[in-house]
């Protein structure tokens, strides 16, 4: 684990909050998608400088803009004390 990622705590507490996958092509690991969301908001580096090991920005972007549509993204910002 790096410096601006989940902990595996912080992770088994986000996993079951989640929004489920749609039908369709196969998507990114939620946990490589998710550290990725994080470490761009503890760094405050903007979309574009998010280090490649976490995916593509484009899929980073949309995926954090999915999380906080879902309905149980308000419980997420409190188990884990982020503010997304």
């Amino acid at each position: 684990m790096r410096s601006h990622e989940l902990s595996d705590a912080e992770w088994d507490l986000i996993r079951p909050l989640l929004p489920r996958p749609v039908l369709g092509r196969p998507r990114m690991d939620d946990g490589t998608a998710l550290n990725g969301i994080v470490w761009k908001f503890r760094t405050g580096v903007a979309w574009r400088a998010v280090p490649e090991r976490y995916g593509s920005w484009t899929t980073l972007h949309p995926r954090f803009r999915r999380v906080l549509q879902s309905v149980r993204h308000p419980r997420i910002t409190l188990d884990v004390g982020l503010t997304l």
